[in-house]
C-alpha cells in the first residue's frame, strides 16, 4: 500500500504506472485506468523473489549474465523502479537472463556491483498494452436495433429490425432500382460490439481537433445508445465513444 509509482523498462520500450486518488493508472498512455489485478500479481511476484547466490561483481560478468541494463542492452535487461510514498526508492532492480534449469534470473539490486541469482520467475512485461484492461464493450449483437453511419462525403447508412428474434436487417432509404447486395452482411454490422477491444489509447484532448471521417450510432433494445466518432490524424484513426440511454441526454 506504500507503492505509488512504478516503471518497467527493456526491449526498446518503457512503461510507467502511477497511483493517484483514483486507483492505478499507466501514466504514459495518458492515465488511462491500469489493471489492477496484473499490478498486485507483479508486485507479489517481486516479493517472493529470493536470492540463491551471489554472481559477479565485474561488468564482464555483467554483459555474461544479460545485467548491463536497458540502456546498453535492451532486448536482454529489463529495469523496474518502484518507489513509495514520498518518492522515495523502494526497489531499483536490473533483471537479466533466465537461469537454465531453474525458475530464475539473474538480477542486480540497487544498481550495486554484485549480482545474484535469484529464484522466481517475474513477468512484469515494459509494454504499456500489458497493463490495460483494454475491452471497451461486449454487447451481443441480438441486442441491436438500428445502426446508423454517417460520412460526409456519402449518403447515410440506415439498417434496422423491429424485434431481436429475427437476424434479418432492412436496408433503408434505398435508392430506386437499387437492392440490397447481401443480407449477411447487413447481419455482420451489429457484430461490431461484440468483443471490441482497444489496440492502444489516448486522451479525447489529443484528438479532439482531427478531421472526423465518420460517425456510428447503435441503438440496442434495452434503450442503451453507443455513439461512435472516428477521428483521422497523422497516426491513423482513433475513435471516440460516447455511451448514452435513450431517456437521458447525459453520456
Amino acid at each position: 500500500n506504500d507503492i505509488t509509482f512504478i516503471e518497467i523498462s527493456g526491449s526498446g520500450q518503457n512503461t510507467k504506472l502511477a497511483r493517484n486518488d483514483y486507483g492505478w493508472t499507466v501514466a504514459n498512455r495518458d492515465s488511462y485506468p491500469a489493471n489492477t489485478k496484473t499490478i498486485v500479481k507483479s508486485l507479489l511476484e517481486i516479493s517472493e523473489l529470493r536470492t540463491i547466490e551471489p554472481k559477479s561483481k565485474l561488468p564482464k560478468g555483467h554483459k555474461k549474465l544479460g545485467l548491463m541494463g536497458p540502456d546498453i542492452e535492451p532486448f536482454i535487461s529489463r529495469q523496474i523502479l518502484i518507489r513509495g510514498l514520498s518518492d522515495q526508492t523502494i526497489v531499483n532492480l536490473i533483471i537479466g537472463k533466465s537461469a537454465q534449469g531453474l525458475e530464475g534470473n539473474y538480477v542486480r539490486k540497487n544498481a550495486e556491483n554484485q549480482s545474484w541469482l535469484a529464484r522466481g520467475m517475474l513477468s512484469l512485461s515494459p509494454d504499456p498494452m500489458t497493463w490495460l484492461d483494454t475491452e471497451i464493450m461486449d454487447v451481443p449483437s441480438k441486442y441491436i436495433k438500428a445502426i446508423k453511419i454517417n460520412n460526409p462525403e456519402h449518403r447515410e447508412i440506415y439498417i434496422s429490425r423491429k424485434t431481436s428474434d429475427t437476424d434479418r436487417f432492412s436496408l433503408n432509404n434505398i435508392p430506386e432500382g437499387y437492392e440490397v447486395k447481401s443480407r449477411s452482411s447487413l447481419a455482420s454490422l451489429a457484430s461490431l460490439t461484440e468483443q471490441l477491444r482497444f489496440v492502444d489509447v489516448r486522451s479525447r484532448d489529443r484528438i479532439k481537433n482531427s478531421n472526423i471521417s465518420r460517425t456510428i450510432r447503435i441503438t440496442t433494445f434495452d434503450s442503451l445508445v453507443i455513439e461512435m466518432t472516428q477521428y483521422d490524424s497523422e497516426e491513423g484513426e482513433w475513435v471516440e465513444f460516447q455511451f448514452l440511454a435513450t431517456n437521458s441526454p447525459a453520456p
